[in-house]
């Protein structure tokens, strides 16, 4: 009974907090969604209908590693495809001004880097990952886990991976995050999918100081709206970073110094026999 109460407390709480109806929350949310801090949310909007889906930990993805799952009905035969694709992370430190940090993706037309020296997203990094998850149970990643099952609250798919409601829904990413998280960021963190597969940026955005901000390139995503061409399912493949042309040129370099030192050292070594 206790148990009992305690859940139904915390349900309670959960609802006041978000400013949601309490149907719109499930009791079973263990055996439902299950986010935690640190994992890589995919989301996607078509046709007024959201779904999103979890990779887990960005920092255990593997180059290449794919992942499937199920589209809900309300994107039609089309899939994902003519929709929009997002995808949003988060890890500690959860206080302080810095390093504070957001994982994002944009458009491939998007650099984010061309704002780091900008004051209207240095002093917004804290904002956004606190709207996306603060650290201590609240922000709106966390608050899927509490959702109701699938066919209550409006709630359209709700497994460990995946769950799926309205565009509308009160709980939904369109309606408490959207494409610039809050209005944290000075750009669109959303890409347009079209019909086949579509590589996507991921970067990861660091407050390094009052006035510093560095972002980088941590990923990319192939993302594919539509792979069974029958609106049954969405995939997502992660890729790590390929090096800029410069970098190859670096690490030439220093191939190419080791071998010469190499070679000279053999050569003393012969002279001296």
């Amino acid at each position: 009974m206790a148990q009992t109460l305690s859940r139904t407390r915390l349900r309670s709480l959960l609802a006041l907090a978000l400013g949601v109806p309490l149907a719109i929350l499930g009791a079973g949310a263990a055996e439902a969604f299950t986010y935690a801090t640190n994992d890589l949310v995919g989301i996607f909007v078509n046709t007024g209908t959201e779904l999103e889906v979890d990779l887990g930990p960005l920092s255990g993805l593997k180059n290449g590693e794919s992942f499937s799952f199920a589209a809900p009905p309300g994107f039609g035969p089309g899939g994902a495809d003519g929709g929009t694709f997002a995808a949003l992370q988060t890890f500690a430190p959860f206080t302080g001004t810095f390093p504070r940090n957001v994982t994002f993706t944009t458009d491939a037309s998007v650099d984010p880097r061309s704002f780091d020296n900008k004051g209207t997203y240095i002093t917004k990094i804290a904002q956004a990952q606190g709207s996306i998850d603060a650290g201590n149970g609240s922000g709106w990643l966390p608050s899927l886990n509490a959702l109701a099952p699938a066919g209550e609250g409006g709630i359209i798919i709700n497994t460990a991976t995946e769950i799926s409601m309205l565009a509308s829904n009160v709980a939904s990413w369109t309606t408490r995050i959207g494409a610039n998280v809050n209005n944290n960021l000075p750009f669109s963190t959303t890409t347009t999918l079209p019909t086949g597969p579509e590589v996507v940026p991921l970067w990861t955005g660091t407050r390094t100081g009052n006035t510093t901000t560095n972002t980088v390139e941590v990923g990319m995503l192939t993302v594919d709206g539509n792979p069974a061409a029958d609106g049954s399912s969405v995939e997502i493949t992660f890729h790590t970073v390929v090096p800029e042309p410069g970098t190859f040129s670096l690490v030439a370099t220093g191939l190419s110094g080791l071998v010469w030192a190499g070679r000279r050292q053999r050569k003393q070594g012969r002279g001296a026999v």
